[in-house]
């Protein structure tokens, strides 16, 4: 197995820097950067895999440069195809068909499918495909979205749907309802849940 620490701490290092430069949930950011920062990391045994969205991966990887985001792109890019990417069909059964074509995520540092393993927080990409529903949910751990290609539509709690650019960091408190859609491209994110991060997702 090659070795993937250095690069693997490189794209949390880069990361904890963007969520404090980006001046939104100063308190969240701190305590989730210093669990990215801090807490060691352990190499995990896993497959690699793929998920049907996985084929929206190099275009995303593209877009992400293209707009901005190049130092993301550069990180993520030699990781994808050594991480163990999961569907939303995965993650929430037969009852989701449209997430399983639709959604894919993996973590790099987490339970899902990643490279090491860290105490109190994981941390992936997560893909968004054309036309996708991804109906309320959550989760008892906090959450940031750090967007880094695409245009898609959020929603938390009873707020109305907001469109949010790359470059964009939003928060989701524990337990905090969050949904988000589609239109005719595919979303590129960095997704890191912090917090009690044992207990899944859960649709609403």
């Amino acid at each position: 197995m090659r070795d993937w620490q250095g690069a693997v701490r490189h794209l949390v290092d880069l990361a904890a820097n963007r969520f404090e430069a980006a001046g939104v949930a100063s308190a969240p950011v701190a305590k989730a950067t210093a669990l990215m920062r801090r807490e060691p990391i352990r190499v995990t045994a896993r497959e690699p895999s793929q998920a049907p969205a996985c084929r929206h991966w190099d275009q995303l990887l593209n877009q992400t440069s293209d707009q901005g985001q190049g130092d993301f792109a550069d990180a993520l890019r030699p990781l994808g195809n050594a991480l163990g990417w999961s569907s939303g069909g995965d993650f929430y059964g037969p009852t989701a068909d449209d997430l399983h074509q639709t959604l894919a995520y993996a973590d790099v540092v987490g339970p899902y499918g990643g490279l090491f393993a860290a105490e109190g927080y994981h941390i992936g990409p997560i893909i968004f495909g054309p036309h996708m529903n991804y109906p309320a949910h959550a989760h008892p751990a906090a959450e940031f979205y750090y967007l880094l290609a695409g245009n898609g539509e959020w929603q938390r709690g009873d707020e109305a749907w907001t469109s949010r650019p790359p470059g964009a960091l939003f928060y989701h408190a524990p337990n905090m309802p969050h949904a988000a859609r589609t239109a005719d491209e595919p979303v590129l994110a960095l997704v890191c849940l912090f917090g009690d991060v044992k207990a899944p997702p859960v649709l609403l």
